[in-house]
């Protein structure tokens, strides 16, 4: 992103695709609105409060596919690689 660049809304969908070639019914995982600007060549949102339910999702659903997707407005047009980090649930037995 480009100094100037704005992003005006963001919203974190996903969902579970239990048949190859078929789109799945997507959750909301958030929504933002509002103006996040671009610094260094970076626009950043960071927020957890969506991170339970598509950990907890993604656990019950260990032998599925996920679909996510991200949708918003901005004042440039975006086509770009997006990274979305994702804390992972580990669990273990003692040996």
């Amino acid at each position: 992103a480009a100094d100037g660049n704005k992003i005006f809304s963001l919203k974190l969908k996903f969902g579970i695709q239990s048949t190859p070639g078929t789109v799945p019914v997507m959750t909301t995982a958030f929504t933002y609105t509002g103006e996040l600007l671009a610094n260094a060549g970076e626009i950043t949102f960071s927020g957890d409060s969506w991170t339970p339910l598509l950990i907890s999702t993604m656990d019950a659903n260990k032998d599925k596919v996920f679909i996510i997707s991200v949708e918003g407005t901005s004042n440039y047009s975006i086509n770009s690689v997006e990274k979305i980090k994702i804390p992972v649930k580990v669990t273990a037995s003692p040996l």
